[in-house]
């Protein structure tokens, strides 16, 4: 796509925006949204950032709730791959952060209840993250590292269901592939203490052979609140995932021809992984005044990770990792001079600790040793950030974050020599941004944000040579974000447009190597840029009757990357759509019916560094049907669902660089869904 077409294109729908004119029309306006993205509840119409965010019903109501993709979709500047096979896990990126995942999220900062699901090194699975209780999730689309630090190319918060009343709920679904889903949750309230319980079993078949899933997850969440300023919370959680096949990518003619077939080799190695994971978690709050509070929370997670690849040497690996951390902040709103005035400072301190293992894969049995090696990560950071109102429609939003990491690999397999060492990073990230709001219902932005990213312990611990130790290679990434945009809400209108601009160096980039295909390892290549314009639109068309649309067009393209004889200036950055397209309606009816359907456009998509292979275009319609019935006792809602509607043939995943060919994984065919929910109260 033409960087200046795409220009002339922002500026023409821009153009047709009412900037400041005044509405006198008597008319119900759409809700005011309040986010916490930037660690501070703020109005989005006052935040020089661009924040999407979903609420409870897009999330829960008559959704499969089997991939957190469900709730994704309609974020523009967001693309998510990777949600039929879940050995791989589900991989994100924003603006192109994330895009290089192997498997699970990385560049892209994940939090649930303001507690990291992200690694210290930049890594997350969602494997025990359930739709199922998430009350609404908030998507920071950009550079964030000035306020989350290592590898927060963008950042997905998760706040699970509040507790206002007395409930116990359950749900049962089926349907095609064998899928089946069991949830139940309670929350109870005492006095001052309140706690949220839920649990549920989930098993498929999956649409691909060799793609079985089953996963068992239990969470609880209890607080108690000495008075309207002081409350500690317990955050409990555990995973047990024994069974998540891994199909495999195959060539061209195998995904044209035979979509749900596996590959051999990765059936003949039984590809695949199990995890157990548990986690605790503290969250104490205390006010001193209505302008003063003060945060403290500490984490400790343990999880046991098995994986086996499609080949011998090397090709089972055992992970135990323990992640420990914690973090204060301190948050005052009041006034600096005579002008309105809000300011947070804090501290994050985590410890990431990977004992990582590696033996031969004997056809699905785990041989002998190849590889051990205890893996480190610690990192401490500090960082303020701060608003300041100049003017009731100029506000200025500045923050400064100094991160310090250190990255140790011991390694205990001596056969082949003592691959031990050690790096260090220091790094400052600077945000800032500007808002002018002429009116309520009108804010015009602008913001520089900035980013880095370390490569993960599984990536520098992936030597392209075979030894131990680190890729003494690998450089983390870093980037500038220089961005404008426009939001606003027009009557029962709401829409925001960004346009943004992204200088990226030493970008992190996957391969594949003959002796070890699926085993990916990573490079950096010398710099990149990204291009790109977001635009969403949320309409009430008629009473109970909802419109939502959101596009995203993306120039990205290296601009000096090199590889042996090879000179990849100015191709497309692989696996992310040059575009992407929604558009949803949706019904509620005063009675409890209430039906949504919509559409997704996914365009061309590059499968290597080279550009040699590119995927076509390809859309996929979905739809949702749901009925709450209030009674006496509480509510019931049967619901039923049809994805992929007219059997689209599309890439589910691109395995980037992959070597032969076997860049595709098939997205899952047209199947069906439906299920029933009681709810008492």
């Amino acid at each position: 796509m033409n960087r200046y077409f795409l220009l002339a294109v922002i500026f023409c729908l821009s153009s047709q925006l009412s900037f400041g004119q005044t509405d006198t029309t008597k008319t119900k306006r759409l809700p005011t949204i309040e986010i916490n993205a930037l660690r501070v509840n703020t109005p989005d119409q006052r935040t020089p950032f661009s924040v999407s965010r979903i609420d409870q019903q897009a999330i829960q109501q008559g959704n499969q709730q089997l991939s957190i993709n469900e709730s994704l979709v309609a974020v523009p500047g967001l693309f998510a791959l990777n949600a039929d096979n879940f050995a791989q896990d589900l991989r994100v990126s924003i603006r192109g952060f994330g895009a290089r995942a192997a498997f699970g999220i990385r560049g892209v900062k994940l939090l649930v209840d303001g507690i990291p699901e992200s690694t210290p090194d930049g890594q997350a699975q969602v494997d025990n993250v359930d739709m199922g209780l998430i009350q609404n999730m908030q998507i920071l689309r950009g550079p964030a590292a000035g306020i989350y630090g290592n590898a927060a190319g963008g950042v997905i918060l998760l706040q699970t269901e509040d507790v206002t009343e007395p409930f116990v709920e359950a749900r049962i679904s089926g349907g095609s592939f064998n899928f089946q889903r069991y949830q139940a949750k309670a929350g109870f309230r005492y006095g001052k203490f309140s706690g949220l319980i839920y649990g549920s079993h989930t098993q498929t078949d999956g649409y691909r052979s060799h793609s079985e899933m089953e996963n068992t997850l239990l969470n609880g969440r209890f607080r108690y609140e000495w008075d309207s300023l002081t409350s500690l919370t317990l955050f409990a959680n555990y995973v047990n995932s024994p069974l998540a096949n891994d199909p495999g990518g195959v060539d061209s003619t195998t995904f044209t021809d035979n979509p749900r077939d596996a590959r051999q080799r990765n059936v003949d190695f039984d590809g695949g992984e199990s995890v157990e994971q548990g986690r605790i978690a503290l969250n104490f709050q205390k006010g001193f005044s209505d302008n003063q509070r003060l945060n403290i929370r500490a984490y400790r997670l343990n999880r046991d990770f098995d994986n086996r690849l499609p080949f011998e040497f090397g090709g089972a690996v055992s992970i135990d990792r323990t992640y420990t951390g914690g973090g204060i902040a301190y948050t005052y709103t009041g006034n600096l001079g005579k002008k309105a005035y809000r300011l947070q400072a804090g501290t994050d301190l985590d410890y990431q600790a990977d004992d990582r293992m590696r033996f031969f894969n004997v056809e699905g049995e785990i041989g002998d040793s190849t590889f051990d090696q205890l893996e480190s990560f610690f990192s401490f950071g500090a960082y303020v950030y701060q608003e300041l109102y100049l003017s009731p429609q100029f506000n200025l939003n500045l923050s400064l974050r100094f991160d310090a990491l250190n990255l140790e690999a011991e390694d205990r397999f001596l056969g082949n020599g003592d691959d031990s060492g050690k790096l260090d990073f220091q790094q400052f990230n600077p945000m800032f941004g500007i808002l002018y709001a002429p009116n309520q219902r009108l804010s015009l932005f602008a913001n520089v944000s900035t980013s880095f990213e370390t490569p993960t312990l599984s990536e520098l611990s992936a030597n392209p040579d075979g030894g131990g130790g680190f890729n003494p290679d690998l450089e983390p990434q870093k980037a500038t974000n220089f961005e404008i945009g426009v939001k606003g809400s027009e009557s029962k209108i709401q829409y925001a447009l960004s346009l943004y601009y992204i200088r990226v160096f030493d970008e992190l980039v996957p391969f594949e190597l003959p002796a070890f295909p699926d085993r990916e390892f990573f490079r950096n290549a010398g710099s990149s840029n990204r291009l790109g314009a977001e635009i969403f639109l949320n309409a009430e068309l008629a009473k109970g009757l909802n419109a939502m649309a959101s596009v995203s067009l993306n120039d990205f393209s290296y601009r000096d990357y090199q590889v042996n004889e090879d000179i990849f200036d100015e191709n497309k950055l692989p696996g992310i759509p040059d575009r992407t397209g929604y558009l949803a309606l949706s019904y509620q009816h005063p009675s409890g019916f209430y039906v949504k359907a919509w559409w997704q456009s996914i365009g061309s998509i590059y499968t290597n560094d080279s550009n040699s292979i590119k995927l076509d275009p390809y859309s996929i319609v979905n739809a949702r049907i749901a009925w709450t019935f209030k009674r006496s006792w509480g509510e019931m809602e049967p619901f039923f669902g049809v994805n992929n509607i007219f059997n689209t043939l599309y890439p589910g995943n691109v395995r980037i660089n992959a070597f032969g060919g076997r860049f595709y994984e098939a997205g899952a065919g047209s199947h069906i869904f439906g299920g029933i929910r009681a709810r008492v109260e």
